[in-house]
C-alpha cells in the first residue's frame, strides 16, 4: 500500500427534497453562511500540463482541480485558482516573457498576470477545448481551437486572429515551435507547417497518422509521437519510424531535453533515444505520461494519468511522486466504517483514517461505483470489473467474488428480504446473492431493461432500481421485477434516495429531480432553483435535509420554499459526484477532479 498524507480541495454535488430540517430556514442559511469547505486529497491525479517560470517555479494544470504552484522543485503545490472555479479542467498551459500564465480549458483561455492573484477569462478567444498552447520569441501565443482551428494573438490574450488558413482539419492536438522559430501542428491528419509569410499552414506529411506530439532537436530535426505507431523522425527528406526498441507504439507527450536528448512520455512510462533507434526505458513503471519538463540545472519533472506528479532530482535515476498538495481524483463513491472514512475513485481505493493520514490499495479495484456493508468489518465493493468483498483497512483480506459478475461492469448494490443481496450492472442486468456476496447468479426475471443504474432499499425492505427505461421494484426471487415507473416511464432514472419518511427521490437525467410520497405512484417534479439538470448524486442527511449533486455545484431542498439553493460555491469543482455525512451531519463531497471535500 501506498501511504499518502493529508491535503485540500473543492468538491460540488446535488440532492433531492421533502422533510423541513429541525432549523428554520433562516437559521440554516445563517449555518451555511458561517461554514466552510476544507479539501483533503487523496494526492495525485491526472496532469495535462507543466510549466517553469525559469527561476524555479512550477505551475502545473490538473483535469478538474485547476492549476497548482511549487516554489520547492514540486515537494509541495498549493492551489493558484482564484477566478477558475467554474472550468478548473485544464488542457493546456503557456506563459509570455513578463511572467503572465496562460491556461487553455474546455471552454476557452484563462489568464493570470504576474503579481495577480486572479485569473480572467480572455473574452476574445473562442470558446471551446484548448488542446495546445505555444508562445514564440515575440511573445505571440498561438493556441488550437477544437474544431475551429488556430488562433494567434500577438497583445498578449487581449485580441485574437484566425490563422486556419490551409489546415486540413480544424482539429489540432499537438504545437511546437523549433528553436529556429519555425510552427508546427499535429492532427489526426498528420503533421502541417504554418508559413508565417503567407500566414497559412501546409503539409508536411504522415496524413494517415494520429500525431499526439511533436518535438524537434537543436538542429531542427522533427520527432513526432503517431498514437498506435510511435515515434517518428524526419530528417528534412523522409519520415522513419524510429520505434523499433521503444517498448509501446503509444506515445502520449515528446520532449527536447536541456543537453538536446530526446524523451518521449509513453502509457508504460518515460523513454530517451540513445542513439538513431535505441531507447531507454528510465520509469517510471507502467504509467502514462502525458506531459513533460527539463530544467536547466538537470531537474526532470513528469505528469501523469492518475499518479499524479513526478519528480527526478538532477544526478538521479528515480523517479519519485511528488503529490503534497495536488487534490486532483476523480471521486466516485464515500462511505464510512470504524476505522474511518473509505473513499472510491476511478482510479483505485482509498482509505482515510481518523489521524487524517490516506491509504491507497495497490490498484486493483477500477472505477468504483458502489459500498454495501455486510458487516462492521466488511464491505461489498461495486467496480468497472466486478465485486469485491473485504475490508480495505486490511487490504489482504478483500478478493474478487465469484459467478457471472466477474469483470462485468456494476454500478449499485443493495440488501434484499430473505438475505439476498442484489447488484446492477450498466450492460447485463442485475445479479443475486445467497452467500453474502460471496457468489453471484443472474435475477433478470421480468427484468425489461439491462441498464440499471441505481439500486435501493426503502425502509420496508422493498428494493427499487432505476433503470433506462424508468424505475422498476423487485418483487422477490419468484416473481422478479415489476415496472413502478408511473411517471417516470421511458426516461432513465440515474439515482434513487428514499427518505426515512417512507418519500422517495429520483434523479432523471438531464430532466432534474421528482419526488413522490410513501406508497405513491405519483411523481413531482421538483426542480425549481436548480441551475443544471444534469444530476450527479442525491443523498439525505441523518436530520432528513435533502441534497443534490450535479454537474453544477451542489444544492439543498427547502420543503419551505419548495426550491434549490446552491451551497458549498467554495467547492470550486463544480461536478459533485457523491455525497456522505459525518461527525453530525458535516457533509463529506466528491468531486469529478476536485477530490474530497468536508464542511467545516
Amino acid at each position: 500500500m501506498k501511504k499518502i498524507a493529508i491535503a485540500f480541495f473543492a468538491i460540488a454535488m446535488f440532492f433531492g427534497e421533502y422533510l423541513s430540517p429541525a432549523v428554520t430556514e433562516a437559521e440554516t442559511t445563517s449555518a451555511e453562511a458561517k461554514s466552510s469547505w476544507k479539501p483533503l486529497g487523496p494526492f495525485g491525479g491526472n496532469i495535462k500540463a507543466v510549466i517553469s517560470d525559469g527561476k524555479g517555479t512550477l505551475y502545473i494544470g490538473t483535469d478538474g482541480a485547476g492549476v497548482f504552484k511549487s516554489s520547492d522543485l514540486g515537494k509541495n503545490w498549493t492551489p493558484v485558482n482564484n477566478g477558475l472555479e467554474q472550468q478548473p479542467f485544464i488542457t493546456s498551459m503557456a506563459m509570455t516573457s513578463d511572467g503572465s500564465l496562460y491556461a487553455g480549458t474546455k471552454e476557452g483561455v484563462y489568464k493570470k498576470e504576474k503579481g495577480k492573484s486572479a485569473w480572467s477569462f480572455l473574452e476574445n478567444c473562442p470558446k471551446n477545448w484548448i488542446p495546445a498552447m505555444v508562445v514564440d520569441k515575440s511573445d505571440t501565443i498561438f493556441a488550437s481551437v477544437w474544431g475551429t482551428g488556430m488562433y494567434s494573438s500577438n497583445d498578449k490574450g487581449a485580441n485574437w486572429d484566425n490563422q486556419s488558413e490551409g489546415l486540413a482539419i480544424p482539429f489540432i492536438s499537438a504545437l511546437v515551435i523549433t528553436p529556429s522559430g519555425v510552427l508546427y501542428g499535429g492532427s489526426e491528419s498528420g503533421i502541417s507547417q504554418f508559413d508565417k509569410h503567407m500566414k497559412q499552414w501546409n503539409h508536411y506529411g504522415l496524413v494517415e497518422e494520429i500525431i499526439t506530439s511533436i518535438t524537434s532537436d537543436n538542429k531542427g530535426t522533427l520527432f513526432t509521437g503517431a498514437w498506435g505507431n510511435g515515434v517518428f523522425r524526419y530528417d528534412g527528406k523522409e519520415w522513419q519510424n524510429i520505434s523499433a526498441f521503444l517498448g509501446t507504439s503509444f506515445v502520449k507527450s515528446l520532449l527536447l531535453g536541456k543537453k538536446g536528448e530526446i524523451y518521449a512520455g509513453t502509457e508504460v512510462g518515460i523513454y530517451q533515444l540513445l542513439s538513431d533507434d535505441k531507447w531507454e526505458n528510465l520509469g517510471p513503471e507502467d504509467n502514462v505520461i502525458i506531459t513533460m519538463l527539463n530544467d536547466a540545472k538537470g531537474n526532470f519533472f513528469a505528469g501523469s494519468t492518475g499518479n499524479g506528479f513526478y519528480t527526478r532530482p538532477a544526478g538521479s535515476k528515480t523517479f519519485e511522486t511528488s503529490n503534497q498538495g495536488i487534490t486532483n481524483y476523480n471521486i466516485t463513491k464515500l462511505t464510512s466504517m470504524k476505522e474511518g472514512d473509505v473513499v472510491g475513485t476511478y482510479f483505485s481505493l482509498f482509505t482515510l483514517n481518523k489521524e487524517g493520514v490516506w491509504n491507497e490499495l495497490e490498484r486493483q479495484i477500477k472505477n468504483i461505483r458502489d459500498f454495501l456493508h455486510v458487516d462492521e468489518n466488511t464491505l461489498l465493493i461495486a467496480s468497472g470489473l466486478g465485486i469485491y468483498k473485504g475490508n480495505p483497512y486490511k487490504p489482504d483480506t478483500i478478493k474478487l467474488t465469484s459467478g457471472e459478475t466477474a469483470n462485468l461492469s456494476i454500478t449499485s448494490l443493495a440488501a434484499a428480504p430473505g438475505g439476498i443481496i442484489l447488484a446492477g450492472s450498466d450492460q447485463e442486468g442485475t445479479y443475486m446473492s445467497k452467500d453474502q456476496g460471496e457468489s453471484w447468479v443472474p435475477a433478470k426475471k421480468n427484468l425489461t431493461n439491462n441498464v440499471v443504474h441505481a439500486l435501493v432499499t426503502d425502509k420496508k425492505g422493498r428494493v427499487f432500481a432505476g433503470t433506462n427505461i424508468g424505475v422498476i421494484q423487485w418483487m422477490g426471487e419468484d416473481q422478479g421485477w415489476k415496472n413502478v415507473s408511473g411517471a417516470l416511464k421511458n426516461w432513465s432514472v440515474k439515482m434513487l434516495v428514499p427518505h426515512p419518511d417512507g418519500s422517495m427521490y429520483a434523479g432523471v437525467d438531464r430532466q432534474g429531480v421528482y419526488f413522490k410520497a410513501e406508497d405513491s405512484s405519483d411523481w413531482e417534479k421538483i426542480s425549481e432553483g436548480l441551475t443544471t439538470k444534469r444530476m450527479s448524486t442525491l443523498a439525505v442527511a441523518p436530520d432528513g435535509t435533502v441534497y443534490a449533486g450535479t454537474q453544477g455545484g451542489l444544492f439543498r431542498w427547502s420543503a419551505a420554499k419548495k426550491s434549490w439553493t446552491r451551497i458549498g460555491k467554495e467547492i470550486y469543482n463544480p461536478i459533485v459526484q457523491t455525497l456522505a455525512f459525518r461527525d453530525g451531519g458535516k457533509i463529506l463531497a466528491g468531486t469529478w477532479g476536485g477530490g474530497l471535500f468536508r464542511q467545516e
